[in-house]
């Protein structure tokens, strides 16, 4: 291949490849600009909607939530909205964007530094007088746009690169089909029968160029796609029940079989009527708590505290959800769990701290019952992680199974798991 020829594919290929990536921004801009307008028109829209369910049905009624959620659902361009009253946020949509967080306090907030994002916030006053604040982000370009733009851009770069395939073949079989020839012609004049001719003319057809002999190249792209299958790995550990009985408060072990159950996420990040965490992200957030504790050698405590035939709704309840909530100190750490009863996490406390806070807790509870004139039971669950690495559907099934038993005490109703450190060391050696 000569330079000139050289010197062309090159520069046929550079502007094929500029003509791709300038295709491929300049779609992102407009796709970008597009989505800006749609966004900002979607917000005006969405914030009156809101304001008038607020209006017609109360915050946080059934009504209001269904309607929003069905709102909502239908904006393609909304990655996440929170609404909050009073500082307070009571409504988290969804609550599966990476884009929402939460403080110290358990409030959702959103979260984002892309300039693919956009994010808007209205005051709005509703008709009892109480002022909302809706905060909403929006993405300006759709995942499926990238996707389009990103897939022509590749289908460029692509037929360029078998183009360039076909020309170099042909460029190459070309110059060695003239090479050839070149001989011939060499042969012919250097033939004896030619020697006394003073005068060489060429004959004609002498030369042939058989357009066909030129080697065509044909690139098949075969794209495949390969289905990775999930596979749900459940752990089952089989462990001897020992029971030993210390200061009324009773230590066993147990016998452990996690089951795992799917539930649709709620709306927003708390109940409206206890003001803890869902059940639903009860388990996610013992495991991140798990994962930072192993990392900093620290312990954890779950507690499980089971109150059966309570009145939710109840003055009483109302009260025991404060002391509950006094207890943990952070909203995000209390969940609910059952139908009757709640989870608690505390983080750096080993399993002596925890009995102790517990039967503290257990006073301040009985003393609401008392004044109340309840006769049900109450029965708290206590397991610590103990330097284990274990999942949280573990320490679930072990702070359940306590809280069970603990109904069935009568002075203390205070159950805790203590590990055995030697019986775990066997199993894990067995298991691997």
């Amino acid at each position: 291949m000569d330079s000139k020829k050289f010197k062309i594919l090159t520069i046929s290929l550079i502007i094929a490849l500029a003509i791709s990536g300038i295709y491929f921004l300049v779609g992102i801009i407009l796709n970008s600009y597009q989505g800006s307008l749609e966004s900002q028109s979607s917000f005006a829209m969405i914030s009156n909607e809101i304001t008038d369910y607020a209006d017609d049905y109360g915050i946080l009624t059934q009504e209001f939530l269904e309607k929003s959620e069905n709102l909502l659902q239908k904006e393609k361009y909304l990655n996440a909205i929170t609404i909050q009253k009073d500082s307070v946020v009571f409504y988290a949509y969804p609550i599966t964007s990476k884009l929402l967080r939460a403080d110290e306090k358990g409030n959702a907030f959103i979260s984002s530094s892309s300039p693919l994002t956009k994010i808007f916030t209205k005051n709005v006053l509703i008709l009892n007088g109480d002022s909302l604040t809706i905060t909403a982000a929006y993405n300006t370009v759709l995942p499926e746009n990238v996707f389009f733009t990103g897939k022509i851009s590749f289908i460029i770069i692509l037929i360029s690169f078998i183009i360039t395939i076909i020309a170099i073949t042909y460029i190459k079989t070309n110059n060695k089909n003239l090479e050839t020839t070149d001989n011939k012609i060499e042969k012919e004049l250097k033939s004896p029968s030619n020697e006394n001719i003073m005068e060489v003319s060429e004959p004609e057809n002498m030369i042939e160029i058989n357009e066909e002999s030129i080697a065509e190249t044909k690139s098949d792209i075969l794209l495949t796609e390969t289905e990775i299958e999930d596979e749900n790995y459940i752990l089952e550990e089989n462990i001897e029940q020992n029971e030993e009985n210390e200061n009324k408060i009773e230590v066993i072990e147990e016998t452990f079989e996690p089951k795992f159950t799917e539930k649709n996420d709620p709306m927003g990040l708390f109940s409206g009527i206890t003001g803890f965490g869902w059940e639903s992200y009860f388990e996610p957030r013992l495991d991140s708590e798990l994962v930072r504790a192993t990392s900093s050698e620290q312990d954890v405590s779950l507690f499980i505290i089971t109150l059966p035939e309570l009145n939710k709704k109840s003055k009483a309840a109302e009260e025991i959800y404060q002391v509950i909530l006094d207890f943990f100190k952070y909203r995000d750490m209390i969940f609910e769990y059952k139908d009757d009863s709640f989870a608690g996490i505390h983080v750096n406390m080993n399993l002596e701290s925890a009995i102790n806070y517990a039967e503290q807790l257990f006073i301040n509870l009985y003393s609401i019952y008392e004044a109340h004139g309840l006769t049900s039971k109450i029965g708290i669950g206590i397991t610590t992680r103990s330097m284990r690495l274990v999942p949280g559907a573990r320490l679930i099934s072990e702070a359940d199974q306590a809280a069970q038993k603990a109904l069935e005490e009568e002075a203390m109703p205070i159950v805790a798991f203590k590990v055995n450190h030697d019986r775990y060391r066997d199993y894990v050696a067995e298991e691997s």
